[in-house]
């Protein structure tokens, strides 16, 4: 795979930014998981892109495994104080359409062999299948979160050398592409 030409294409979406990271690198942690568990987004269970809709930890974890390499994208998205619910919504779908995106990219150019997690549940649809015990009818388009595989978001922002500070008026979204580096397999 071209990863000059994946980050390019990335970029081009309007993203923050965009960087490689080793996977054996990523912090995966319970404790972030547990966050979904507590459900205060209130789509645990309820959304086929959250847990435990995809899976226990110790799956994860091997799904993970199974990949060398990373791309981190981030949307940093400015607010217009830190009451700006509006505002996070509107950088989390920014960040979400990329996220699709940056998908559908690595289906056409390598292959389908990857793994992408975004940041938070999916909202493609106003009420998930999960809710309505009906399929889901964009499964090429949805992914699950990061924080629900356990990954550690500042983690990945500082392995991937981006900004990520709470308590600025802008919100950070990370999400990650997991694949094999062909010259490491």
């Amino acid at each position: 795979m071209d990863t000059q030409a994946a980050k390019a294409f990335v970029m081009s979406l309007d993203a923050t930014g965009v960087n490689i990271i080793n996977v054996s690198d990523i912090v995966i942690n319970d404790e972030f998981r547990g966050l979904c568990e507590q459900n205060s987004c209130g789509n645990f269970g309820r959304n086929y892109m959250c847990p435990p809709s995809f899976g226990t930890m110790e799956e994860c974890r091997e799904r993970v495994s199974k990949y060398t390499q990373a791309l981190i994208i981030e949307v940093i998205y400015d607010l217009e104080d830190s009451f700006d619910f509006e505002g996070m919504m509107l950088g989390k779908e920014k960040h979400s359409e990329i996220m699709r995106k940056t998908k559908l990219y690595f289906d056409e150019n390598y292959n389908g062999n990857f793994l992408a997690l975004a940041a938070g549940g999916c909202t493609l649809c106003e009420k998930c299948g999960k809710i309505t015990d009906t399929p889901c009818p964009n499964p090429h388009l949805t992914m699950p979160p990061v924080e629900g595989y356990g990954m550690d978001v500042t983690n990945l922002a500082e392995l991937a050398d981006m900004p990520f500070k709470w308590g600025e008026s802008r919100v950070f979204y990370i999400g990650a592409i997991l694949y094999n580096d062909s010259s490491s397999t």
